[in-house]
């Protein structure tokens, strides 16, 4: 991979490591003993988060924040990938359409409940934003949470943590929701 912007592996049951870099717009997936197992190419610029993102049973789930300007909307857009496990890609929002939000914060957590939970803003850039919780079953949004409204300026939200109980906590700023 290309040297910088590499983000922080993780490791699925099977040992394949998987990791992102954003000099090369390229996702990888490793074997434990190091051979490229696939690559995927994201095709864009931008942020994917401080983490990688999440895997479940059967695919690996990212975000990527692009510094794509859209004219139409006032934002930026953000993309949220799902590879298969042999790196072909499920499915990916946006690609020229609008999304729910101007941008995803950390990476997705799978819950107890195999649903994955990401943490995302809902507002235009340079307006108070309302900070949201969404719940993702395959591809499609079962609910959001408002977590905090009328945020201005810089946000700091953690990835979702899933407690033993199927509880999902959030770092959003000062507090824990």
């Amino acid at each position: 991979p290309a040297e910088g912007g590499l983000s922080m592996p993780i490791i699925d049951g099977d040992s394949v490591i998987y990791f992102y870099s954003t000099s090369d717009t390229l996702f990888y997936a490793l074997h434990f003993d190091g051979t490229v197992k696939w690559i995927y190419n994201y095709n864009g610029t931008g942020n994917i988060g401080a983490e990688c993102g999440a895997v479940s049973e059967d695919h690996i789930h990212f975000v990527r924040n692009t510094w794509e300007f859209d004219p139409h909307s006032g934002s930026y857009w953000c993309y949220y990938h799902i590879l298969n496990k042999d790196g072909a890609l499920y499915w990916q929002n946006g690609g020229g359409t609008y999304w729910y939000h101007n941008e995803l914060y950390g990476s997705p957590t799978i819950g107890l409940d195999d649903r994955v939970y990401v943490v995302g803003d809902s507002s235009l850039i340079n307006v108070t934003q309302d900070v949201k919780l969404y719940a993702f079953d395959d591809t499609l949004v079962q609910w959001t949470s408002f977590l905090k409204q009328g945020q201005s300026g810089n946000i700091y939200a953690s990835t979702p943590a899933i407690g033993p109980d199927g509880t999902i906590y959030v770092a959003l700023d000062d507090s824990v929701y």
